[in-house]
């Protein structure tokens, strides 16, 4: 057979078995695709932080999202339907082939473009992440682009003509081919009825799809089923959500964990005119991957652990000792934004006692007798760093917006990704709520501003055990918080493993707020989680 008369056998074949086995060969193929999209996800989530995709939540949802149509509409439902029905339907009926043999045809025809539009549309701008329903309606909350969800809904309305037309010339097959012998009665009338079922299904669908069009060019707040987020009303969302598209600052937030567990360590040998110096991180296993960002965006410094035969095995830290690195890429960070706890005491010695070892115009004798000096100095007890201004306390009670300008939201997401803590507390033996907790042993300011910050309606306390201490359970706080660090309707400013610890805590104040026994499963939940760090 020739070549152009082989081509012409597949392409305007009309034969139920040979349409059938191109049924079984485009399966095949888009089950191979939808293996490597697999693979992707797989390789995303086998280790901790975002070691495939590089933190880019959005390519992580778009690749479930073509994994996700890829294996239901272009494998799973081409091969049962419409490789098997073709395949064996007319041999059950007793048929010499199916009705309608060129509709047959155009439906299979019809998923070719489907699959094109679905694969392109991954290419274009930010992809479509919606999820395998397409479901606009429930979807707001996620970040995507509009013309790709365009296009995967005309995806998913080519691939309902495609089950349509197989839908009516199967239930033509069943309802006009029952003079032949070969099926007993009662399967055949079971046969058209899940038949006429799926037409109408998939017609019902296919119209709604069309309304979906108008409901994405209404601001609407709607849930989204794959991130973990509840419905909010109109009035929540306009009254808390003015937050721009992405306010994070990774040098503010650097500031701001540094305020919180960061350190300037300096050690002059005693007899030697030598010293080291380091800017570390300390943190905990569990918090890992909040180091190895910091690491990954910085590009210079080392990680280490802890050993298992250390008083404490469970820190992994992140340090940079080589003194170029620190004054070419820390030093123009901390002085562009400044500390804002007693830490801008020990940065400003650590910063002279770098610049002083770099500087060649001295001897080593010289510096090292001037860094001495430096190092011995004293930390005044009433030290404030000098980025408030002399700022008071009674300053930001007459003028709350002073704040504003001294703390911005990704610095306040470091201190807390550091310091903060959200969690749930018991107010009787029935009765269990959401809480959010900071202390500070020396830095009382930061916790008004704070305080002013997030609008807490408590004060802030002074604990006998010796530290300040700013706590709250007030559900309007809450509400306002959780908004607060979100921006772009989904993502929240938090990088470490206190990101986990905020969604966790979100969701379960809309889905579980009041119900004991549960929030009391997720608190030792996430209790197991941190001490399985500490017992390794």
């Amino acid at each position: 057979m020739s070549l152009k008369l082989n081509i012409q056998r597949w392409l305007f074949s009309t034969n139920a078995k040979d349409i059938a086995m191109l049924y079984f060969m485009f399966a095949l193929f888009s089950a191979m695709m939808g293996t490597g999209l697999s693979a992707m996800i797989r390789t995303e989530l086998a280790n901790t932080g975002s070691p495939f995709l590089n933190g880019n939540t959005q390519a992580f949802n778009v690749v479930i999202t073509a994994h996700a149509i890829l294996m239901i509409f272009f494998f799973v439902m081409p091969a049962l339907v419409g490789g098997f029905g073709n395949y064996l339907m007319p041999t059950m009926l007793g048929a010499s082939d199916m009705a309608f043999a060129r509709l047959n045809n155009i439906s299979f025809w019809l998923l070719v473009p489907s699959m094109m539009l679905m694969l392109t549309s991954a290419l274009v701008e930010a992809g479509a992440g919606t999820g395998w329903t397409v479901n606009k309606m429930c979807c707001s909350k996620m970040s995507f682009d509009a013309w790709n969800t365009f296009n995967n809904m005309y995806i998913i309305n080519c691939l309902n003509y495609s089950i349509v037309l197989t839908t009516c010339y199967t239930v033509y097959s069943y309802t006009f081919k029952m003079s032949y012998p070969g099926i007993k009665w009662y399967i055949l009338l079971y046969m058209m009825m899940m038949s006429y079922m799926s037409f109408m299904i998939q017609s019902v669908k296919m119209f709604m799809q069309k309304g979906q069009y108008a409901c994405m060019l209404i601001k609407t707040n709607m849930h989204q089923r794959t991130n973990m987020t509840k419905q909010y009303s109109n009035l929540t969302y306009k009254k808390y959500h003015n937050n721009p598209k992405d306010p994070f600052n990774f040098e503010q937030w650097l500031v701001g964990t540094v305020d919180g567990d960061g350190t300037f360590s300096l050690y002059v040998y005693p007899e030697k005119n030598k010293g080291t110096y380091t800017f570390k991180m300390s943190l905990s296993k569990y918090n890992a991957q909040m180091t190895y960002y910091i690491k990954s965006n910085l590009g210079v410094g080392s990680m280490t652990t802890t050993s298992n035969i250390s008083s404490d095995k469970n820190m992994m830290t992140f340090r940079i000792r080589d003194t170029k690195h620190t004054r070419d890429i820390v030093f123009p960070i901390f002085d562009k934004y400044p500390l804002l706890t007693m830490k801008r005491y020990k940065y400003t010695m650590f910063k002279k006692c770098v610049l002083m070892s770099l500087n060649d115009t001295l001897t080593q004798e010289e510096k090292y007798t001037q860094i001495r000096k430096i190092y011995k100095s004293k930390m005044p007890l009433d030290y404030m760093s000098d980025a408030w201004k002399d700022l008071t306390m009674n300053d930001t009670n007459l003028d709350k917006t002073l704040i504003k300008d001294m703390m911005t939201k990704s610095w306040l997401a470091g201190y807390m990704d550091a310091e903060g803590s959200f969690t749930y507390v018991n107010k009787d033996d029935t009765r269990m709520v959401h809480c959010f907790a900071m202390t500070q042993k020396y830095d009382e300011m930061v916790l008004y501003g704070i305080k002013y910050l997030l609008k807490m309606n408590a004060n802030v306390m002074w604990n006998k055990k010796g530290f300040y201490w700013l706590n709250t359970t007030n559900s309007r706080n809450m509400e306002y918080m959780m908004n607060f660090f979100m921006y772009n309707d989904h993502f929240s400013l938090f990088k470490g493993v206190k990101s986990f610890e905020f969604s966790m805590w979100k969701r379960t104040y809309y889905k579980h707020k009041g119900n004991y026994k549960k929030l009391d499963e997720i608190r030792m939940w996430i209790n197991t989680m941190r001490n399985k760090h500490k017992m390794k």
